[in-house]
């Protein structure tokens, strides 16, 4: 580095990281009263993120539902009543919908007045299906054609009759099917790799779960019986045929929600009240899994009960969302702890849709590295054109997106 007028030249080299992160959109879909609204969430600089609306799509007034998300085909899923609408993305870039599923169509009147509208949906992205349950208990397996539309290709009617206490949620993911049902148990599937059919394999006990199957991990919670007066989670680990009972975590609260990293094995909680737990599972010893941090009011945490945690994998972020609307964004530090980086309030349901391709200022087709930065000593502003310049990235970074210069701020010591 050396001084050429009022000017530093600075000779370095940068890791694409830095910037690829800072660069890196995520876009979400949150259920409003009469649209689902679209928004991208962007890194101003480190620690601190903004949430963006992107555009509006009209449904129903006054609807209520949940959301899947096919990430590989660009499309997301939105249950209302007893409709799926499937929307897909287009050539402009925008989500129309492109069909809607009726459940009820091969359900007897009978069943209609029971109220069994959907309550939860699933997609499996590893099988291409779509899963639907609804408040009957009956769930429903969905498959595209050559075209890209979806028809029912399974029904699984509940082995029991639940009454009232239909599927209150139901995952898919590696062909492995679990099902909550409201009267405390949680039904498991697997899928048949010949005929391509979920077929039964087990019960477990559990109103709430969260499943990693990539390391063989299923995490349940319970609500206090008369046999003791504490809320608990269990721990479950896949043999070669069916999850086993390992663990037993106390919880302060009733569990309302559940999110898993797999690739640090970290478990999220979520509870009445608006506290959450994140928990280090050791996969090769269950019993010693750990609580590495609790985020509550003090921490910016939630004042009412959580309603969704959501933590998506590729950006490392942990989306919350209790039942007074308000969404928190959270990031690790450097000390390894989650800190609030953005939130929002009066939102409604969401879904993660990291569809799209990463939107950084580096291309893939260009290999080449500017060598040189300049940083005018009057006002400190740093310019570059480049994403390959090791410099240190604090306060105050922005994107130009007229100039196309990313635009950091430095420490020189």
């Amino acid at each position: 580095m050396k001084k050429i007028g009022h000017y530093l030249v600075i000779v370095t080299m940068l890791t694409a990281h830095s910037v690829y992160s800072m660069e890196k959109v995520v876009r979400f879909a949150s259920l409003y009263n009469d649209a689902i609204k679209i928004f991208q969430v962007h890194e101003i600089c480190p620690g601190k993120m903004q949430i963006v609306k992107e555009r509006e799509i009209a449904i129903q007034t006054n609807a209520r539902g949940s959301f899947a998300v096919d990430k590989k085909n660009e499309m997301f899923f939105y249950a209302r009543g007893y409709c799926i609408d499937v929307f897909k993305k287009n050539d402009n870039n925008t989500f129309v919908c492109m069909q809607t599923l009726d459940i009820e169509l091969a359900k007897k009147e009978s069943a209609k007045k029971r109220g069994a509208t959907v309550s939860s949906l699933t997609f499996d992205e590893q099988n291409n299906v779509l899963i639907s349950s609804d408040m009957s208990g009956e769930i429903k397996v969905w498959r595209a054609n050559s075209k890209g539309f979806f028809s029912c290709v399974q029904s699984i009617v509940p082995l029991r009759d639940h009454g009232h206490d239909g599927t209150a949620d139901v995952l898919s993911c590696d062909g492995i099917l679990f099902s909550g049902f409201r009267g405390g148990d949680i039904k498991i599937w697997n899928m048949n790799s010949i005929t391509g059919m979920f077929e039964y394999v087990q019960e477990i006990s559990g109103y709430a779960f969260v499943a990693c199957p990539k390391h063989g991990l299923l995490a349940s919670a319970f609500d206090p019986t008369w046999e003791d007066d504490y809320n608990k989670r269990h721990l479950w680990q896949k043999d070669s045929e069916s999850f086993n009972y390992k663990a037993e975590l106390r919880t302060p609260f009733d569990v309302t929600a559940f999110a898993i990293d797999d690739q640090d094995i970290l478990l999220f909680s979520g509870y009445y009240g608006g506290l959450i737990t994140v928990d280090q599972i050791n996969k090769d010893d269950i019993a010693a899994t750990k609580c590495m941090q609790k985020i509550d009011i003090e921490s910016g945490g939630h004042t009412s009960d959580i309603s969704t945690l959501i933590f998506d994998e590729k950006t490392k972020l942990l989306f919350s969302r209790s039942y007074d609307g308000l969404l928190n964004i959270w990031k690790k530090d450097k000390a390894g702890q989650f800190a609030r980086v953005a939130k929002e309030k009066n939102t409604g349901p969401l879904a993660m849709l990291n569809m799209h391709k990463d939107e950084s200022i580096e291309q893939k087709d260009k290999k080449e590295r500017i060598r040189f930065i300049a940083e005018s000593m009057e006002d400190n502003t740093l310019f570059a054109k480049s994403s390959k310049l090791k410099i240190m990235i604090v306060e105050g970074s922005f994107f130009n997106q007229k100039k196309s210069l990313f635009i950091p701020r430095v420490c020189i010591q």
